[in-house]
């Protein structure tokens, strides 16, 4: 059945006009194509467990749109959770203007780096901005102008070498400041490698730079570097004042030895569902895909699902992955284009167009996990969601 024929016996062409059609895609339940859900329980459930987890509040990162779950739709979510989010952490000016515009009342802290004014505009939308540098006569003339202090986080590269102010020249910051510079510090931060015994010597540093800070009379607020992984192996960092898990919060774990020991539960929060386009039955010998790069050993059925890489659905999940269909897991075949994939159905099929389609995640009839997918394609869980389409339809669910 050709795409014309399927949309004309699912009532979506034909009596209705190509407006009419338009509007109708834009609803997950309708269109054919690929979209989004995303389970806010299961996003509240896993702050939960992260907080319980290390003891402490969260700044909830968002970053690269909300690990691809959608930066608005978790946002929200977690716009309404009570203080054990202490607030969200985004790493470009545009997803922190984005948020406020979207009403999000929590704290919003900026992570990446912000030009002037930048700065300005986000002082005055009331989004907290991270210092690599003084940055001494922007705040001081941005502090007049407000008559108040200005609120900053201090990024500290304690190690991992890729942003912040270097520790060892701290000392020298902290005498720019002193105490009536303009400035209030919210809380001072770092990126840990991940490599558990240069993790504590960063943690070591920080905390020198914290009492350094101190007896400059000069306070720093509030410490924060555990990342999820920093949760999961390293005490030392969940005990600061604050941690900042991101992949955790989404429901997938951090490292491969987290993954495998899974000491406590998380929850996926996203699935990524499309539909079937076309069913058609192949004699041995026919073949798929560009190259005919896959052909039939035997008569076979074979679906065409509205999915492709073009929609973060790997190319490398041809031959390695599965989908589920009706309650049952059919294998990728031939090759995955920009917005197709194809699977084997076998010598029988009830399988129909329009029949909705898990490539990861969950639904009703049993579910496939993101690490799965990573896995079987030797690549990344945190690739995978951050490579999902932004522009796909998100439905919270």
């Amino acid at each position: 059945m050709y795409r014309r024929s399927f949309l004309v016996s699912t009532g979506l062409l034909g009596v209705r006009s190509q407006t009419r059609l338009a509007e109708t895609q834009s609803k997950p339940t309708d269109q054919i194509g690929p979209w989004v859900e995303i389970d806010a329980a299961a996003v509240r459930f896993n702050v939960a467990q992260l907080q319980s987890r290390s003891g402490r509040p969260l700044w909830a990162v968002l970053k690269n749109n909300a690990y691809g779950h959608g930066l608005i739709e978790v946002g929200k979510i977690l716009d309404s959770v009570g203080s054990s989010v202490r607030g969200l952490a985004v790493f470009k000016v545009s997803s922190a203007l984005r948020l406020r515009s979207a009403g999000i009342g929590k704290p919003i802290l900026v992570l990446g780096p912000a030009t002037d004014e930048e700065f300005r505009e986000l002082v005055a939308r009331r989004i907290i901005p991270t210092l690599y540098t003084a940055r001494q006569r922007l705040i001081k003339n941005l502090a007049t102008e407000l008559q108040e202090a200005v609120p900053a986080h201090l990024y500290l590269d304690t190690g991992l070498g890729r942003a912040g102010l270097q520790y060892r020249q701290a000392a020298e910051f902290l005498r720019l400041w002193g105490k009536d510079s303009g400035v209030r510090f919210g809380g001072v931060l770092t990126a840990l490698t991940e490599e558990d015994d240069f993790d504590l010597e960063q943690i070591r540093r920080l905390e020198e730079v914290f009492r350094l800070a101190a007896r400059e009379g000069l306070d720093l607020g509030q410490r924060h570097a555990a990342s999820s992984a920093g949760i999961f192996h390293l005490p030392s960092a969940s005990q600061l004042d604050v941690v900042r898990p991101g992949i955790g919060i989404y429901g997938c774990y951090p490292t491969d030895r987290s993954e495998k020991a899974r000491p406590f539960e998380l929850r996926p929060a996203l699935s990524l569902k499309t539909r079937v386009m076309v069913v058609k039955k192949l004699e041995a010998g026919d073949s798929l895909q560009y190259h005919r790069v896959w052909k039939a050993s035997r008569a076979t059925w074979v679906a065409t699902l509205a999915a492709g890489h073009h929609d973060g659905w790997p190319s490398a999940t041809a031959g390695t992955c599965e989908v589920f269909i009706r309650g049952r897991r059919y294998p990728v075949v031939a090759s995955v284009s920009s917005n197709h994939t194809l699977v084997e159905l076998g010598s029988t099929t009830g399988v129909e167009p329009g029949d909705e389609v898990l490539l990861f995640g969950k639904s009703e009839a049993g579910s496939i996990e993101a690490h799965e997918v990573a896995k079987s394609i030797s690549g990344s869980v945190y690739q995978l969601l951050m490579h999902v389409n932004p522009e796909l339809p998100r439905v919270v669910v």
